[in-house]
């Protein structure tokens, strides 16, 4: 089963994001979206467990040369803990506030969704 989430339109823009891909390039803009639909998807208060090699696959990338440098630069920034991390995978975790803020964001999205379909024209 795929489940969806909202995603504020203006997330490109936020400060600690810029820090990042101002550190590691643009690839932190496909890292980001990613990262937060696992952990979305995974269901355990903001945090994305993967592997390496999967993590690869699903970017198509370089895990050394492009994804942990993208992924280590939110972490820099203050986007993302990296609680746990071994040779071959990593939990990170978003921070509680800014995971918390695309959750209420999404739950008020969908409630504003679900008013709207209710009405008739």
């Amino acid at each position: 089963m795929r489940a969806w989430f909202k995603f504020d339109n203006h997330w490109y823009q936020d400060g600690e994001i810029q820090v990042a891909a101002d550190s590691a390039g643009p690839l932190v803009y496909a890292v980001f979206p990613v990262l937060l639909a696992m952990a979305k998807a995974q269901n355990d208060g903001g945090r994305a467990r993967f592997t390496y090699r999967d993590f690869s696959h699903a970017l198509s990338g370089d895990w050394e040369r492009d994804l942990d440098p993208a992924i280590q630069a939110l972490v820099s920034a203050g986007v993302l803990s990296c609680p746990q991390a071994t040779d071959l995978d990593a939990t990170v975790a978003f921070k509680p506030d800014s995971w918390r803020r695309y959750s209420e964001a999404e739950r008020k999205a969908a409630k504003r969704d679900e008013k709207a379909g209710g009405k008739t024209a």
